[in-house]
Formats: C-alpha cells, sequence, structure tokens
C-alpha cells in the first residue's frame, strides 16, 4: 500500500496545475479555433464587389453613404426604404461608410466579423445550455462553415442576417443565464413566482434588450418567444419530464409576454413596410394553394440542402405551377418525421426541439405572406439550420454511445464532413464575386427566368457590356414583360445611339405604368434625336402633365418647339425652366435666343449674361451677347466678347468674322 501510495503522489501535476486545468482551457481554445478558421475561410470575400441590390441598399443610398448624421438616425429609425424596417442595420451600413467610406472590402470585412462571432456565440450558448463541449463545437462549426450561409454573409446587404442573429443568439445566452439563476434561487420554478424573479433578476431584462436589437436588426426573430419555450423544454428542462400539456405551458408563456409583445409589433411595422414596397405579393399572383404547396416543397428542399448543399443560387424561381407528386411526397415525409420526432419526445428531447426550432423560425419566410417572387432562399436558413445541426449532432452522438471504437470512427467522419463544408463554401464564396459571376451561376443552374436574366443584364450593363446586357433584357422581356426590362433595355439603347430601338421599349414601358412620367421623357428625347419633333412635344407634354416641376421636361419641350417654328411657346417653356431650375445654364441661353428672335435685344443680353455667370466658358453666348453689344455700339465690350468666343473655340468662324468686323468698325470710327 505504502509503495501504491508513494507512486499515486508522484504521478500528481506539478507546477501548480490540477487535472481539471486541461478542461477549463478547451471551451476557450475551441472557440478561439472557430473564429479563426470562420475568419479564414471568409476572408476571400474581401475581395468582393457589391452586388444584386448593394447598391439599393449602399451604394446608392445617400442616407447610408453620409455615415451617422441625426438626420440620417432619424431616418434609420421611421424608413421603410426597400420594404424594411430594421435601423439597427442602416445604421450598421452607415458605421461602414463613416469609417470605410466606399470600399467594397469594409462592408465585407464587417459581415465576415460578425458571422465569426456568430459561430462562437453558437458554441457558447450551446456549451453553456446543455454542458456538452464537443457536441456544441460540431454544431457551431457546421452553422460557421455550412455553404448555405455564404448568401448571408458574402453579400453586403444581408448585413440584417449576421447582425440580427448576433443579438439573437446574445439575448439565448442572457435567458439561459436568467433560468440557471433562477433554478437556484426557487426549487420549483415551474409556475411559482416567475414574474418576481423577472423582475429581481438583470439577465432577464438584458435578454430582452437584446431581443430587441435583434428585432430592430432583422424582423425575422418574431419566432423567437417560441424559441426559449422550446429551451424551456429542453436542454433547460423547466418542464421536469411532466410531460407536454396547457397546464405546463401556462406559467412559461406568461413569462414570455414581453417577448411576444415585442414581437408583435415588430410584425406589425415590417407588414406596413412590406406591403408599401408593394413586395407583399397578392392573393390573384400567389394563390393560397400555390403558397402552401410552394412551402411544404420549400421545407424539404431547405432540409436537403443542409444535408446536400449543392446547386444553391441566388435566385430559387416560383413554380409557375405546382408538381402534386413532390408535393405528397414532401408532405409525407415531414408529417412522417413529425411524428417521430413526438413519439420520441421523452426519450430523445432534441429531436423535438431541433425540428420544432427549425420549423418554427422559418414560418416567417416559408411563403405563406409571399414577399418577393423566390420560392425560397439560402439566406433564410441562417438561423433556422441551427435546429437541424442539434438533431443531427447530438442524434449522431446518441446513437453511436454503444460503438466499441466510437472515436476511431467518429472523429474521421466528423472531420470529413468538416472539410467537405470547407471546400463547398470556399467554392460558393467565388460565385459572389461580382453580379455576372453571381447571376451567370444562377443561370446554368436554374436555366432562363425573368428574374435571374434581367439581373445578369442589369450587372453585364454596369460591367460596359452593352450587347450582351441587350440580349438578357430581350430574354427577360420574353419570359415575362415589365416595366422595369422595357425601360432599362430602353435606356441602354438611347446610351449606344439606338434610338429607333429605343422607341419601342419606352412605350412599353409607359403602357406598364401609365402614371409614370419618367418613361415619356425619355421617349421624348428618343423622338427628338431622330427628327421626330411633333411626337417628341406630345411625349414631354405627358411628362410635364404627369409632373408639372420636371425642369428638363420644360427646357427640351421648348428646344422642340422652337424646332417646330413656335417661338413663342418655345419662350414661355425657357421662362418656366428657368423658374423651375433658376442655374439652368441652357434654359438661360436658349431663351436669350428667344428673346434675341423676337427683337428683345437688352432681356437677351440680361440672359447671355446669365449664362455666362453659369457657364463661363460658352463661346455661343459670348458670340451672342457680343453681337447685341455691337448693335448698341458698345464696340470695345462687343470686341472683348467675340475675342473670348475666339478663344474659347479656334474654330468658331462666326466668332471670327464678327471679331474682324467690330475692329474694322472701331478703326473707322477712329478714323484710321
Amino acid at each position: 500500500m505504502r509503495l501504491l501510495l508513494n507512486k499515486a503522489k508522484a504521478a500528481q501535476p506539478v507546477s501548480g496545475f490540477r487535472k481539471t486545468d486541461g478542461k477549463k482551457l478547451l471551451p476557450g481554445t475551441l472557440a478561439a479555433l472557430l473564429a479563426l478558421v470562420t475568419m479564414l475561410l471568409y476572408w476571400p470575400a474581401l475581395k468582393n464587389g457589391f452586388v444584386y441590390d448593394d447598391g439599393l441598399y449602399v451604394a446608392g443610398n445617400s442616407h447610408v453613404t453620409t455615415g451617422w448624421t441625426l438626420a440620417n438616425l432619424q431616418w434609420a429609425l421611421v424608413s421603410g426604404y426597400a420594404s424594411n424596417w430594421h435601423p439597427i442595420t442602416w445604421m450598421s451600413h452607415m458605421l461602414d461608410c463613416q469609417f470605410f467610406g466606399l470600399n467594397t472590402w469594409g462592408p465585407h470585412l464587417v459581415n465576415v466579423m460578425f458571422h465569426a462571432v456568430d459561430t462562437v456565440l453558437i458554441f457558447l450558448f450551446l456549451r453553456g445550455a446543455t454542458g456538452a463541449i464537443w457536441r456544441s463545437f460540431m454544431v457551431a462549426a457546421l452553422f460557421g462553415w455550412h455553404p448555405l450561409h455564404v448568401e448571408s454573409v458574402a453579400w453586403v446587404a444581408e448585413r440584417k442576417d449576421v447582425l440580427s442573429a448576433f443579438f439573437g443568439v446574445l439575448a439565448l445566452i442572457c435567458y439561459v443565464q436568467y433560468v440557471r439563476k433562477i433554478e437556484v434561487a426557487t426549487p420549483s420554478p415551474a409556475g411559482t413566482g416567475l414574474f418576481r424573479n423577472v423582475r429581481r433578476d438583470s439577465s432577464y431584462g438584458f435578454s430582452l434588450m437584446f431581443f430587441a436589437l435583434g428585432l430592430m436588426s432583422k424582423p425575422m426573430l418574431v419566432t423567437w418567444p417560441l424559441g426559449l419555450l422550446l429551451l424551456d423544454f429542453w436542454p433547460l428542462n423547466r418542464w421536469q419530464n411532466k410531460g407536454i400539456s396547457i397546464k405546463n405551458l401556462v406559467p412559461f408563456v406568461c413569462e414570455k409576454i414581453p417577448f411576444l409583445l415585442l414581437a408583435a409589433i415588430d410584425g406589425v411595422l415590417t407588414f406596413v413596410a412590406q406591403s408599401r414596397g408593394e413586395s407583399v405579393g397578392t392573393i390573384q399572383a400567389y394563390p393560397l394553394g400555390m403558397r402552401v404547396g410552394n412551402a411544404v416543397i420549400a421545407y424539404g428542399r431547405y432540409l436537403e440542402k443542409l444535408v446536400w448543399p449543392s446547386d444553391l443560387i441566388v435566385f430559387y424561381p416560383y413554380p409557375s405551377r405546382l408538381v402534386v407528386w413532390k408535393v405528397g411526397l414532401a408532405a409525407i415525409l415531414l408529417a412522417g418525421a413529425s411524428v417521430l420526432v413526438f413519439r420520441w419526445h421523452q426519450r430523445r428531447p432534441y429531436l423535438l426541439v431541433g425540428w420544432l426550432w427549425f420549423g418554427v423560425t422559418l414560418l416567417p419566410v416559408i411563403g405563406l405572406v409571399q414577399v418577393g417572387t423566390q420560392a425560397m432562399a439560402d439566406r433564410y436558413t441562417y438561423i433556422p439550420s441551427i435546429g437541424v445541426f442539434v438533431m443531427f449532432v447530438w442524434g449522431i452522438g446518441e446513437w453511436s454511445g454503444s460503438w466499441r471504437h466510437r472515436p476511431m470512427i467518429l472523429i474521421p467522419g466528423a472531420a470529413v464532413s468538416l472539410l467537405a463544408c470547407l471546400a463547398l463554401t470556399h467554392r460558393q464564396i467565388g460565385y459572389w464575386r461580382d453580379g455576372e459571376t453571381l447571376f451567370r451561376r444562377a443561370l446554368t443552374v436554374a436555366g432562363d427566368n425573368y428574374s435571374i436574366c434581367y439581373n445578369l443584364a442589369y450587372a453585364l450593363e454596369k460591367r460596359g457590356q452593352d450587347a450582351e446586357a441587350i440580349s438578357q433584357y430581350q430574354t427577360a422581356i420574353r419570359l415575362c414583360p415589365t416595366y422595369a426590362a422595357h425601360f432599362n433595355l430602353g435606356l441602354l439603347y438611347l446610351k449606344d445611339a439606338q434610338f429607333p430601338q429605343a422607341i419601342p421599349q419606352f412605350q412599353a414601358a409607359a403602357g406598364f405604368k401609365p402614371d409614370d412620367p419618367q418613361a415619356r421623357y425619355d421617349l421624348g428625347i428618343a423622338f427628338s434625336k431622330i427628327g421626330q419633333i411633333n411626337e417628341a412635344i406630345a411625349a414631354f407634354r405627358d411628362c410635364l402633365h404627369l409632373q408639372p416641376t420636371n425642369a428638363e421636361a420644360c427646357y427640351n419641350l421648348g428646344v422642340e418647339l422652337s424646332q417646330a417654328g413656335q417661338p413663342d411657346a418655345a419662350l414661355q417653356q425657357y421662362q418656366e425652366t428657368v423658374r423651375l431650375n433658376p442655374d439652368h445654364a441652357g434654359a438661360h441661353y436658349n431663351l436669350g435666343n428667344a428673346l434675341f428672335k423676337l427683337g428683345r435685344l437688352q432681356a437677351a443680353a440680361c440672359q447671355y449674361q446669365e449664362t455666362l455667370r453659369l457657364e463661363p466658358n460658352n463661346a455661343e453666348a459670348h458670340n451672342n451677347l457680343g453681337i447685341i453689344l455691337f448693335q448698341y455700339k458698345q464696340l470695345d465690350a462687343a470686341i472683348f466678347e467675340f475675342q473670348k468666343a475666339a478663344q474659347l473655340k479656334p474654330d468658331f468662324e462666326q466668332a471670327q468674322k464678327n471679331l474682324a468686323q467690330a475692329l474694322t468698325q472701331k478703326h473707322v470710327s477712329h478714323g484710321e
């Protein structure tokens, strides 16, 4: 016994370390590993540019690009811009511009950092709630490195995903702390003293605060109160295995009332913003049966892509018709899975919680209230996927519990799964390099579709590839004629001086939006370019009927009236243009010309002088002002104006002749 005791003493750790120190260091090490690998994985995204609607959200939004100002912050709090109410997200974009300007690497870096932090927070949340280190690590790693989440990170406009998850998971962590504290303070927490505990513990207040910030980042967190109820069942075990019943449920629902109220308020604000932005699909466009059928299929496709993430694209077209057998098969599989997890809810509660977490958190975006024209979207899985990963990891862990060589099988299997995720995610990030790459990939996978062709055309147009952009716009119009496609194609024709081709596009666009003045204005420009004066006049008049304050339409109408031999009518349009825009140099110049033709020389001279105040290098205005001065015998002033015109425009023959005549007249008047 003495020898054994001595050996035991000799085996004790030295230098003051205890055997448990390694376990204490492990969570921190794993958290650091998750953050490091996630940052390295997504680092190539910093080279990506703005894509899709990043211009709408950031680059083309003056409220964002001008950074944090009082006016911009007020706008963020009340705006329903882009069919969303998410002031915290707007403020984060403003901060990007404040620090990085419009350099694209800045907002991409912020998205990547938030995603890395989200990954670590999910690990800390699960570890704190369940006590399982390695299972929590595996779930967090799948979350952070799964290719289905690239869309939420590599797309700047999806800041709302990573930001809402950041606050949402912080709310969960605080909620777990709150529950742990009241478990110590109250031996029987299931229904007694709940509101007293809420008032007493600050963790509840912090959880509510983070939840509010999450809602103000993206409204998808409206299902969080139901998520908290699921956590009460597992892993917090607050129901203490009493089973699912109304009696057990009521006190916990009451505890969530503040969360439910915040969720309800945010839901109303979001619905109003989306309705005003005309993003909510009508029941005529998306019948109820189509919505339900597509939702059933979408649930199945999300599960499929979480398990086998292939053919991931930015836009999944909404089906023109539903295939009945696909809907039926998906419904049978979902119903069967639901029956199994409910049947096993006592022995394997993580299956029920994971399944309901997936189903419930997807509800706001599953398409029962159709927003947008997509059937589904990768970004919608950012939070719901956590439930599936929990089911998978905890299920494998329990199922393999009796295996003889468990570590030798699980460790290589987990490594292969994670390495596959890393490789697929790295490839998926590359598709988000620019708009052309993104939508070419979508076109390859999904085939011709209006939204894909339209967005590819827009991306090609921005890159100066006009010929191919025209082809894609034409395809989009063939698939689904819309105002946007016709109008953008018309603008592209106008830019490339293909004026006859532009005319029918603007006419079609005006047919889609009879109250839109811009299509009429551009139609007038196209008619003007090919010399169809009467048609141009009619188009500009239509534009002004819809938008009387359009100074450019007034000006161009004046130009056409002047060419049509109606100087008095043209004069009125130039005067109206100057009234609407006193700094319109072209209007002042043409008004001067009109007054000159009518013999009102002094008034014309005033207009030429105003033109030169706005455009000092306008050679024609200098020449015309010189003519008037010459007629008033102000030879020195006239010579100065002619010399200035000739200096600004050396090939201006009329100015040269006028200068020579004025110099001759000056010599004659001096008797030389």
